[in-house]
C-alpha cells in the first residue's frame, strides 16, 4: 500500500506525544476544545521547566491523562510519549550516492574513520544493493545516509511512494 513519508526536523530534546482520540474525544466535550486544553497543558508544562528544559516524560504523561475530568472518558485512551535525545554528528554521515563508477567508497571511508573496518565488505554489499534499486527507481536525489549508535544502521532516502520490500 502506498503511504506518504514525512519529514521533520527535532531538535535535541524534542518530545514527540501521540495518542488515540478517546484522548480528545468525549460525550460531555467537544473534541476541539479539548484539544485545544491538550495544547495549552503542554505549553504550560513546558512553560514550568522553562526554555532550556523538558519536563519529564511521565509526568507529562501523568498530566495529559488526568487533563479530563472523572467520569469523562467514553473510550480507552492510548498515550506514547518519547523524548529525542539526538545523534552526535560525528556519529552521522549523509552521502551523495553516484549514478556511476564508485557507489561504497564513501560509506567504506565512513566505517573506516569509525574504527568499523571489518564491516566494510557487508556494509558495501547492503549499501550498494539498496543505492542502485534507489538509483533505478527514484525521480530525485537518492540520499544515503549512515548513523552509528549502539548499531550501524543504513538508510537509503528516495521519492517512491512504495514500502521498501
Amino acid at each position: 500500500m502506498d503511504f506518504e513519508a514525512v519529514e521533520l526536523d527535532a531538535p535535541v530534546g524534542a518530545t514527540l506525544l501521540l495518542y488515540n482520540d478517546g484522548l480528545v474525544e468525549s460525550r460531555l466535550r467537544d473534541v476541539w476544545t479539548t484539544g485545544e486544553q491538550l495544547r495549552e497543558r503542554l505549553a504550560t508544562a513546558a512553560h514550568r521547566v522553562g526554555p532550556n528544559h523538558s519536563p519529564p516524560l511521565k509526568a507529562l504523561c501523568d498530566d495529559v491523562l488526568y487533563m479530563p475530568g472523572p467520569g469523562d472518558r467514553d473510550d480507552d485512551i492510548v498515550l506514547l510519549a518519547a523524548r529525542f535525545d539526538g545523534i552526535a554528528p560525528k556519529l552521522c554521515r549523509v552521502l551523495a550516492p553516484r549514478t556511476g563508477g564508485d557507489r561504497t567508497g564513501p560509506a567504506r571511508r565512513a566505517l573506516s574513520r569509525w574504527g568499523l573496518d571489518d564491516l566494510s565488505d557487508t556494509a558495501e554489499l547492503l549499501v550498494s544493493e539498496l543505492v542502485t534499486n534507489a538509483l533505478r527507481h527514484a525521480k530525485r536525489p537518492v540520499t544515503l545516509r549512515l548513523l552509528r549508535t549502539d548499531i550501524l544502521r543504513c538508510e537509503v532516502g528516495d521519492d517512491s511512494p512504495q514500502m521498501p520490500r
